[in-house]
């Protein structure tokens, strides 16, 4: 009796073992990389197996007419300084437009792979807001609808902030100065390994076999 104790332990450890393996990995979409002047989109990869989020520029927020889409821009100054922007940013410093979103201009994000992908806690990080900078996200669930407010993200700060889940896109705008898109990020569960699926399933046919030993 004690050792088929024994051995149903054994066989339980090895199974929560393999369970334990699948856990949840934080995964980061760099917004600013690549750097540099992009399309008027841009594709951004991240986690294994991979996952696409993707950007897009515009000068408004009538996202039905293409004509309205702008070239993005993605600046790597180091710091607080490095994220996506715009390339027709007004703003200039020292002769130069700094290439933040500014003004009427929109960056809208497409995460619909990551949501079919079961990414879940998506949320983001603001760069470059600082003296008097603000900014707002829009949620919506279509590619050519601004949406509507996302309940409590307006603010000044270059903190991480909880995406509300339900929506596939997110519109982002600088309410005050200019801002950028620092990163996004979320939890991707991680696949077993091969030999981890097959401790897990040794685990639970020799707990079902012992199951059936008692019985007879």
């Amino acid at each position: 009796m004690l050792r088929k104790t024994l051995l149903t332990s054994a066989l339980l450890g090895a199974s929560l073992l393999g369970l334990a393996q699948a856990e949840a990995a934080v995964i980061t979409w760099n917004l600013g990389t690549p750097s540099g002047l992009l399309g008027l989109s841009q594709n951004y990869t991240a986690g294994s197996p991979p996952v696409t989020i993707t950007a897009t520029g515009f000068i408004n927020g009538n996202f039905a007419n293409p004509a309205n889409q702008t070239a993005l821009f993605a600046k790597a100054a180091g710091g607080d300084e490095t994220g996506l922007g715009l390339n027709d940013d007004p703003t200039l410093s020292g002769g130069v437009s700094e290439h933040e979103i500014n003004g009427t201009n929109w960056i809208q994000l497409d995460v619909t792979n990551a949501i079919a992908a079961g990414i879940t806690g998506l949320s983001f990080a603001i760069g470059s807001s600082n003296n008097g900078d603000a900014w707002r996200v829009f949620e919506s669930n279509s590619a050519t609808s601004l949406g509507v407010q996302a309940p409590g993200l307006t603010g000044t700060d270059e903190l991480s902030h909880a995406l509300p889940t339900g929506f596939e896109f997110f519109n982002f705008q600088a309410t005050s100065g200019n801002v950028l898109i620092g990163s996004i990020s979320g939890n991707q569960a991680d696949a077993p390994e091969p030999a981890t699926l097959t401790i897990l399933g040794a685990g639970l046919v020799g707990m079902g076999l012992l199951r059936r030993c008692r019985r007879t």
